[in-house]
């Protein structure tokens, strides 16, 4: 290694100073001999021993050094679109940490390359887990391979090879195998970003497919590794604004801006908007057939995104982003950005296999990738009782259109029809420029999303209204496999206990065909509720307790 190198990659670490103590003897150039350190520095954190061997000692944390960098790991675990271990036991707390922070927060896949399933008898059945089972020297170079092939980069490994070397023959390192697979698997910085309509469908996006394509193709006989099957949704969520609200938001800390621009555009292609009625027609046809319950449409609240105001920092933000932050004793309000859609339009759009090709077309034309999308707005409901129990329905597989079989918060949707409102809107007394009327409609769209939340409760589970409390914001879920569509997500409290729940429950309320039961978890064991292995958990639920839990509600 050359001398400049040394120091630098010293001074990186521990700084200017302590790089100077580093020598090494040799023509000036290249080292010829170990390199020695001429005076052993001090810790430049506590200033009171020896500076240590940069690795981690027995009864250390990752955080008790600055230079260990763990905010940067952590921070990269939180950003991921997908991790992939190589040859790791999992016995480690760092690799805990990076599933917590990844898949069993936020849903993203996880790649075990190893020579076996080291992650099934951790409960890791609860998230998408691919194993690609064999030697890593092997396995890798097929992903790599794969990889090349859907991206038009040649035919393997050896050709990345000589194009990964400059013309003295020495191997660039931007190109190199291992930074290759990590590229393949990284994720862009502007999936992550706060915009409520975020997806999962930018190039690196398609990268992390790639992956997915090769490491099945690595390992076939492994088909069973996942958690789910190719049919089965996912558990992909995230949960805004991010930080999240410094407290739960009651109804007069909302407001609502109900404008056309916050409306769906259609696409381009005459054929794109052609499939909304087809898709509908399809799946209305084979419900039908299945002996389902039928489908009926019905006009919904379109939620473009929303803007958080006040608090540290100040307020602001743009379309479909979050401005401010956490508000400490400042007034916060939430704006959400409202217009009208329908639940066809959801069908054949957020609910379409193709939606990453409209998401990817919303961003090319308008920057915004929900721009095709309907995002229909749903609400989602935190039952809790006097027993302090959370109360959840098991969704039915004939009653419910998606995650038929999964445990879910009651929810639904707040219904235009309820303030005098359609899809497509026509000419109405409450669509006037009169500043009053427009005020009043603002006010009547918040309380129906708000008090919709409670009503779902009482028509999915069958708790009077007058036995529940008003229902308090939690922020906002957003299930990532179906363009990011959006909820509301709701503490609504019941001064009842969990066996008059049951009572009501069994009595019958008004929609018992969507649900088989009742689930029923302590607030004191909800950790371990999550940590079974096998719990189905609908995204919006899972995203509801996310909420839960950075509220310190848990």
């Amino acid at each position: 290694m050359l001398a400049n190198e040394i120091y630098l990659k010293a001074a990186d670490v521990f700084g200017p100073a302590v790089a100077e103590n580093i020598q090494g003897e040799g023509d000036g150039a290249e080292m010829t001999s170990p390199v020695r350190v001429d005076d052993v520095p001090k810790c430049p954190e506590c200033r009171k021993g020896f500076m240590m061997p940069l690795a981690l000692m027995f009864d250390e944390m990752y955080d008790s050094h600055a230079f260990y960098q763990s905010d940067k790991a952590m921070c990269a675990f939180e950003k991921a679109d997908a991790l992939v271990f190589i040859g790791t036991s999992f016995q480690v707390n760092i690799t805990n940490l990076a599933i917590e922070a990844g898949p069993r927060k936020r849903g993203i896949p996880v790649f075990n390359f190893n020579t076996r399933d080291c992650l099934s008898k951790r409960g890791g059945r609860r998230y998408d887990v691919y194993n690609i089972i064999g030697p890593a020297e092997e396995t890798v170079n097929e992903l790599m391979k794969e990889v090349e092939s859907k991206l038009g980069l040649g035919n393997g490994v050896e050709k990345e090879k000589e194009r990964g070397k400059d013309n003295a023959g020495h191997s660039d390192p931007r190109t190199s195998s291992g930074r290759n697979i990590s590229m393949a698997v990284s994720m862009d910085a502007t999936a992550v970003s706060v915009p409520l309509t975020a997806d999962r469908a930018s190039s690196s996006s398609d990268s992390i497919g790639m992956a997915v394509v090769a490491a099945i193709h690595c390992n076939p006989s492994d088909s069973s590794s996942s958690s789910s099957t190719a049919a089965d949704p996912s558990y992909a969520y995230d949960t805004v604004p991010q930080p999240c609200l410094p407290r739960m938001l009651s109804e007069e800390e909302v407001e609502v801006d109900f404008r056309p621009c916050f409306g769906r555009l259609p696409h381009p292609d005459p054929e794109v908007e052609g499939r909304v009625e087809s898709t509908w027609t399809e799946l209305a046809r084979q419900r039908q057939a299945d002996g389902w319950s039928a489908l009926f449409n019905a006009s919904k609240f379109r939620l473009a995104g929303c803007r958080v105001l006040g608090g540290e920092g100040g307020g602001g933000g743009v379309r479909g982003e979050m401005g401010g932050g956490r508000g400490g004793g400042c007034a916060v309000r939430l704006v959400l950005e409202v217009w009208l859609t329908d639940y066809k339009t959801a069908r054949g759009t957020n609910h379409h296999p193709g939606v990453a090709i409209l998401q990817a077309d919303g961003r090319a034309a308008h920057g915004d990738p929900g721009a095709y999308l309907s995002q229909k707005m749903g609400v989602s409901a935190l039952l809790y009782t006097s027993d302090e129990d959370l109360i959840f329905i098991s969704r039915s597989v004939k009653g419910c259109a998606d995650f038929q079989g999964f445990i879910d918060t009651p929810g639904g949707h707040p219904e235009p029809s309820n303030v005098n409102l359609a899809f497509p809107p026509v000419p109405s007394p409450d669509l006037t420029q009169d500043e009053a009327a427009s005020v009043l409609l603002r006010r009547k769209i918040c309380h129906e999303i708000f008090s919709s939340s409670a009503q779902e409760v009482a028509d999915e589970v069958g708790v009077p209204l007058d036995k529940l409390g008003p229902p308090k914001l939690l922020g906002l879920v957003r299930q990532l496999d179906f363009g990011s569509l959006p909820s509301a997500t709701f503490l609504v409290q019941c001064n009842c206990s969990t066996a008059d729940v049951h009572t009501y429950y069994v009595s019958g309320p008004k929609e018992i065909d969507e649900s088989t039961g009742l689930v029923v978890v302590k607030k004191s064991e909800l950790v371990t509720f999550l940590a079974t292995p096998g719990v189905k958990l609908a995204p919006a639920a899972r995203g509801s307790l996310a909420l839960f839990a950075e509220h310190n509600l848990c």
